[in-house]
């Protein structure tokens, strides 16, 4: 770290502990639970905090009353989006009624639109997950961090606070291939190390510039890149950690609520899952029993710090797969989206969206590219990318073979896949109602 980047981080610390370590003793007690999740140690931490979270939550909600005194997570409801929107209030924690709390949201472009309050021990929490997992990327706190975003007027941080956190805003509303190459010459000029946080589809748009334009991006300084929000591509991914001499690492996470997980810097498949703040459950489709190690299920999470309005055994809407990694912890070996964009194959049997972008890899010609499940046996796949007939027989049989011989396949070209309001851009839709 350069001087001005240590002071940075000493001054950051330095401000927390003249305030009572409000973040610091977050900071201390995540990286406890996430460096030795078995110890008797970390399980008290997780044990304690899940207790103090249900409890709370049956004294001071109505939505939670009956469960007073009810000590076991198992018996309590699996909640969803629906079931919070439609019973708003009643989530509200009694304790933190006029209190100041902070409104998140998340836009609701692929889904339901949600908004929840949190409460400052909440907020805290989150920027001690943040430090942390930043840490674990390789960007610990006083570097300069680049967030790819699109920044509304609610959103965007003060000029001051932004110097302060060294976070460089960019916009991605209009990231075509000008506003690319501007973003990379102005990263190349500037010596400093760096993170950049995006969404994958923004990094889509810095891949495929670099791989069709000649610019030398080896010295650029970055230390990681982070893919927030939207499952990453694997050329995009490939792409970049070779033009840039980086890692490009996946992170799962939503607005509203936090870090759920995150890739690591040591060629890991897996995502290491943030069990210092959050109670993970995979549960089957069909009922509400656990799913068995290395099968697909639905994610269910219970945020251990959200006391203002809590949420226990909150269905994510997403599908994911745990394993046990060698150190006998639980880690996602695959995050697989919401579970409404699952894709079926002719028989309607599952399958896995990673097997559609794993077709992708090598193909760094292609721009973007969506498939959609139309119906029952029917897809298409939208391709931005100069029309090669090589391409389209090669797509259409490699879909066959993944979905089944009798399955309708329709390849077409387009210009531009456009973005979600949100900045997003979907890869893997479904219309299909099973």
């Amino acid at each position: 770290m350069t001087f001005l980047e240590t002071v940075r981080n000493k001054s950051f610390w330095f401000l927390d502990a003249i305030r009572g370590n409000p973040i610091g003793k977050h900071y201390k007690e995540i990286k406890t639970v996430l460096a030795d999740y078995n110890s008797d140690e970390a399980q008290a931490i997780i044990g304690n905090n899940l207790s103090s979270l249900i409890n709370h939550a049956a004294s001071t909600t109505p939505f939670y009353k009956d469960y007073e005194g009810i000590t076991e997570i198992n018996k309590f409801p699996i909640i969803s989006k629906i079931t919070v929107k439609e019973r708003y209030e009643d989530f509200k924690s009694s304790t933190f009624l006029g209190k100041n709390n902070y409104k998140v949201s998340s836009s609701g472009s692929t889904g339901i639109p949600f908004e929840l309050y949190q409460n400052t021990e909440k907020r805290n929490r989150n920027v001690a997950d943040s430090i942390v997992f930043a840490e674990r990327a390789g960007v610990p706190i006083g570097i300069k961090v680049i967030i790819m975003s699109i920044w509304n007027i609610a959103k965007k941080k003060n000029f001051l606070l932004a110097w302060m956190q060294n976070v460089d805003m960019q916009e991605v509303t209009d990231l075509n291939d000008d506003e690319v190459r501007r973003f990379l010459i102005n990263l190349q000029k500037k010596n400093n190390q760096k993170g950049i946080w995006a969404y994958a589809s923004a990094l889509d748009n810095l891949a495929h510039y670099l791989n069709t334009n000649t610019l030398d991006m080896s010295n650029a300084n970055v230390n990681a890149i982070v893919a927030c929000s939207e499952k990453l591509d694997d050329n995009t991914k490939i792409s970049l950690e070779k033009h840039l001499n980086t890692f490009v690492l996946s992170r799962y996470s939503n607005a509203e609520s936090g870090i759920f997980a995150q890739k690591i810097q040591n060629g890991d498949s897996t995502f290491f899952m943030n069990h210092g703040s959050y109670y993970f459950e995979i549960l089957k489709f069909e009922d509400d029993t656990p799913q068995d190690y290395g099968k697909p299920g639905r994610i269910i999470l219970t945020d251990l710090f959200n006391y203002c309005m809590p949420l226990i055994r909150y269905d994510t809407g997403d599908v994911g797969t745990v394993i046990l990694n060698k150190d006998n912890v639980p880690v996602f070996s695959k995050i697989e989206g919401r579970k409404q964009d699952l894709i079926y194959n002719t028989k309607d049997e599952l399958i896995s969206s990673f097997a559609i972008t794993h077709i992708m890899i090598g193909l760094t010609h292609i721009k973007q590219y969506q498939f959609i499940q139309e119906d029952k046996g029917m897809y298409s796949l939208k391709i931005n990318a100069p029309y090669r007939e090589e391409d389209k027989l090669f797509f259409i049989k490699k879909l066959k073979d993944l979905l089944g011989n009798d399955a309708t396949v329709e390849i077409e070209y387009i210009d531009e896949i456009p973005l979600l309001s949100s900045g997003k851009r979907q890869r893997i839709v479904s219309k299909y109602v099973k």
